[in-house]
């Protein structure tokens, strides 16, 4: 995902909150899942952090997918029988590509598939959307928050570490138009359904490695 550029994002991230409650979803016992790791928060409060791991939710859900958040210290050794993927918020943008919002990468060290984000774009995304004229008219939009953006960015990463490239639409769309963002404020966004399969199909033979070399 790309976005334009603009400054002084630490103030603006500190600045966008939300306060409510952590909502635990619902999974089947069958879906397979996929267990996040948060290593950098960017800064973040626990309130957009709480938001950012329920959209995440919300939209690996569509996709018939469990999201086990996990916060494991580096020195933590955190056992999974799913597949674990680590998520690091960096408050930088990125080097090499100053409009990406996000990535997908395999850790160097321990080849562990991770989602990077890069906040200053992603905050620009929501200044963008916040200052358009439809967000005069369409409250969907006037208070779509930090948490939300994150969580799409790193749904849409996830796709990537499953296997997935980018679509026409949803999810996986490489920048989300107004109607991606209107549909995910309206818990309508979601993964299409060859997408869908391809994941589960992902997950399910990641879940027959680790049960292979379990034994």
């Amino acid at each position: 995902m790309a976005a334009p550029g603009v400054g002084g994002i630490a103030s603006i991230v500190w600045a966008l909150m939300l306060f409510g409650p952590r909502v635990a979803l619902a999974t089947p016992a069958e879906s397979p899942a996929i267990q996040l790791r948060l290593g950098a928060s960017g800064g973040l409060d626990q309130a957009s952090l709480r938001l950012t791991e329920r959209t995440v939710a919300e939209l690996l859900l569509s996709a018939g997918i469990g999201a086990d958040w996990r916060d494991c210290k580096p020195q933590e050794q955190c056992e999974s029988d799913h597949l674990v993927v680590l998520v690091q918020l960096l408050s930088v943008p990125k080097m090499t590509d100053g409009e990406a919002c996000g990535e997908f990468v395999r850790d160097q060290r321990s080849d562990t598939p991770t989602v990077i984000v890069y906040l200053p774009r992603v905050v620009e995304m929501l200044l963008s959307i916040r200052a358009g004229s439809s967000a005069r008219s369409n409250p969907a939009l006037a208070s779509v928050e930090i948490g939300h953006l994150l969580g799409l960015t790193i749904a849409h990463e996830v796709g990537h570490a499953l296997g997935l490239t980018h679509g026409t639409s949803g999810v996986m769309k490489a920048w989300p138009s107004l109607n991606e963002v209107v549909a995910l404020r309206r818990s309508k966004l979601m993964f299409g359904h060859r997408e869908q399969t391809i994941m589960r199909i992902a997950l399910v033979a990641r879940s027959d490695e680790l049960m292979a070399r379990a034994r």
